[in-house]
C-alpha cells in the first residue's frame, strides 16, 4: 500500500475512535491515548507480555479464590467429622447408661419380688427335674452292667 492510503486508513480509525463516548474511550495507563500508529508500532512480543501478564493475574486471583475455597471447605468438612464423632461417641456413652439403667430396674424388680415371696423352695421334681434325671442315668448305667 502507498501512504495516501495508510494516512487515510488511520484518519478514519482516529475519527471512529474520537466519535465515541468517553466510556467506550480506550483506557491507557500512561494518562495519554495511543495512537493507531503507536499501537501498530509496539512489537509483538510486549502486546504477548501484557496479554499473558493479564490472563496471569487474572488466573492467580482466581487461584486465590479457589484456594480461600478449599481452605474454608477443609475446615467446615473437618468440623462436621468432629461434631459427627463427637455424637456418635456421646449417644453410645448414653446408650450404655440407659441400657444399665434398665438392668438395674430389672434386678431390683426381681429382687424385691423374691422378697416379698419370701424364699422359694425348689421346684417339685419332675421328668426334666434334677432329682429324676439322676435317677434315669443310674437305672441307663445299672442296665448295661
Amino acid at each position: 500500500m502507498d501512504d495516501t492510503q495508510d494516512n487515510t486508513s488511520i484518519e478514519n480509525v482516529d475519527l471512529l475512535e474520537s466519535s465515541r463516548p468517553p466510556s467506550q474511550q480506550p483506557s491507557q495507563s500512561t494518562g495519554r491515548e495511543q495512537t493507531l500508529e503507536e499501537i501498530l508500532a509496539q512489537s509483538s512480543t510486549d502486546l504477548i507480555h501484557s496479554f499473558a501478564s493479564s490472563i496471569n493475574q487474572s488466573a492467580i486471583r482466581e487461584a486465590s479464590r479457589s484456594e480461600e475455597f478449599k481452605q474454608e471447605f477443609k475446615r467446615r468438612l473437618l468440623r462436621a467429622i468432629i461434631r459427627t464423632y463427637v455424637w456418635s461417641t456421646a449417644r453410645l456413652a448414653h446408650e450404655t447408661e440407659a441400657a444399665e439403667a434398665r438392668l438395674g430396674n430389672g434386678v431390683q424388680a426381681l429382687l424385691s419380688a423374691e422378697r416379698e415371696q419370701g424364699r422359694s423352695s425348689p421346684p417339685p421334681p419332675t421328668m426334666l427335674g434334677s432329682s429324676v434325671s439322676v435317677s434315669v442315668i443310674d437305672f441307663v448305667h445299672d442296665s448295661r452292667s
